[in-house]
């Protein structure tokens, strides 16, 4: 197909009066028509191409992903939150960190406006994400915060003060150890839970 764009804009290129008219449109027709097959182009051609991966992680891993999800939960069932949630920003904090996702296509801006909706909040997904990443402090398009992440991010002002003196890359290794710290403290919490309701052995 596109061997045949190509044909049919040069057409419309030296054709005059009308015939220009209805190569132009021909040649429209067939952008438009190539383009809504855009994610199966070959050779790298769709914009969001090295994004797939982290598009299937992100997806895997919204908020909407958890069993968890109900107004009345137990303790060992918060915990449980937690520690999703604390997976969720491990995973996704490293994908970001180790992938080419550092630095978005050059070209995606010119692009944005063609893109359906989903693609656009994606692009908006991941550019906060890097901001996360680079700063600690979450863009009003990150839709994967913990839960209370907003009154997490008001009550720890000093440490994001702390988080701004050092590099970005230094900055985005600590933010990541703390968050495998406090998913490492939510499992310890959830052992000791669970060891205090095994049965005692009344035998013994």
């Amino acid at each position: 197909m596109a061997h045949h764009l190509a044909e049919v804009m040069q057409e419309a290129e030296i054709a005059e009066g009308d015939d220009k008219d209805l190569a132009c449109e021909r040649a429209v027709d067939l952008i438009l028509k190539l383009w809504s097959h855009r994610q199966n182009l070959p050779n790298g051609a769709y914009p969001l191409n090295d994004l797939k991966a982290l598009m299937s992680v992100v997806e895997r891993l919204s908020p909407e992903a958890s069993p968890y999800k109900r107004l009345r939960l137990d303790e060992s069932e918060k915990l449980l939150v937690k520690i999703f949630d604390g997976l969720r920003l491990v995973v996704l904090h490293s994908a970001i960190m180790i992938s080419e996702t550092r630095n978005l296509p050059s070209d995606l801006e010119s692009v944005k406006p063609f893109l359906d909706e989903d693609e656009r909040k994606f692009i908006e997904v991941v550019e906060g994400w890097q901001n996360y990443v680079k700063t600690g402090i979450p863009l009003p398009p990150i839709v994967f915060l913990p839960e209370d992440g907003e009154k997490e991010l008001d009550s720890r002002q000093d440490e994001i003060a702390e988080l701004q003196k050092l590099d970005p890359k230094s900055r985005s290794k600590r933010i990541f150890a703390k968050k495998i710290d406090e998913m490492i403290e939510a499992l310890s919490d959830l052992k000791s839970k669970l060891a205090k309701q095994e049965p005692t052995d009344e035998s013994s």
